[in-house]
């Protein structure tokens, strides 16, 4: 039996002993990770046999789902269900979907996800990168990773991307640091310097589990970008786990210079669905009028 469940209704130990026991489960997947960042619903299969976590929030009075910040994307884990009954069931409790996943279906989008099995020595995984990317590590060496402060990563986000109308704000930024607090273990802020000038800051989200790392969040200087810094960055956090099963995950990108960027690793194309519907005629007339005077 498959059934949609509200939060107070869900059995934490069975959904997070599920998630640690799937082979598809992600950090984003946990109780204590989704609380941190949404109120949550979720879809339940069976008793606890295949679920998927519903992130959710009213908007002009309708429940919606909707895709928070720092959770890459909702994916069904688990026993495999019928996806004809989950849509059934979102359409049934929410007036609009907006969110990411891994089932394609209602109205969808393929977004590009790169990531990097880190199964190989050091001397393979280089042969991979790209000419580019090998010529641009030449000088690697006069560049320094360091161990950082999570505030100074949000300080050097916000200078370089703070303009941009999807840049994170202070207030889910605040969520990511109220996470660090709780499980230190997991998030790991980053700084690169060459001698005394910083030049990147970034944030990287270890899932031990499921064994693979995220770069959740970063921005470079304007001489870090000159100097490949984010590129520093991301091979010494790779060579941490070189020769095992971990995974390396860019998060991202379809932004087509940031995807030319990460494939210059030798990354693969894992991708997923960005779902995109209103299921309510009341709400797409109330959401459709909105839109129209936002723009005018």
């Amino acid at each position: 039996m498959i059934r949609h469940i509200s939060f107070n209704e869900i059995d934490f130990d069975k959904w997070d002993k599920l998630v640690s026991s799937s082979q598809n489960g992600e950090i984003f997947c946990f109780s204590w990770y989704l609380s941190n960042f949404c109120e949550w619903d979720a879809i339940v299969l069976d008793n606890y046999s295949g679920a998927i976590a519903l992130p959710t929030k009213s908007r002009f009075g309708f429940r919606t789902v909707f895709q928070p910040a720092f959770i890459q994307k909702c994916i069904w884990f688990g026993k495999e269900a019928n996806q004809n009954d989950i849509e059934s069931l979102l359409k049934k409790n929410y007036s609009r979907i907006h969110f990411n996943t891994n089932l394609p279906f209602l109205r969808f989008k393929q977004r590009d996800n790169f990531v990097l099995p880190l199964s190989l020595n050091e001397d393979e995984l280089r042969s991979n990168f790209q000419s580019a990317l090998r010529r641009n590590l030449r000088h690697e060496k006069s560049l320094q990773v360091k161990k950082g402060h999570i505030n100074s990563v949000y300080q050097c986000y916000k200078d370089q991307y703070g303009h941009l109308d999807n840049a994170i704000n202070e207030q889910e930024f605040k969520a990511l640091e109220d996470l660090m607090k709780q499980h230190p273990d997991v998030i790991e802020s980053l700084e690169v310097y060459n001698k005394d000038e910083h030049l990147a800051s970034l944030l990287y989200l270890s899932n031990k589990q499921h064994k693979r790392i995220h770069y959740i969040m970063g921005a470079p200087t304007q001489n870090g970008r000159k100097q490949n810094a984010m590129a520093k960055a991301h091979l010494h956090v790779m060579k941490l786990h070189l020769e095992s099963d971990w995974v390396f995950d860019f998060e991202g990108s379809s932004i087509p210079s940031v995807a030319k960027f990460y494939q210059k690793f030798g990354s693969l194309n894992e991708p997923f669905f960005e779902i995109e519907e209103n299921t309510g005629l009341l709400f797409s007339l109330v959401h459709w009028t909105y839109k129209r005077f936002k723009r005018s």
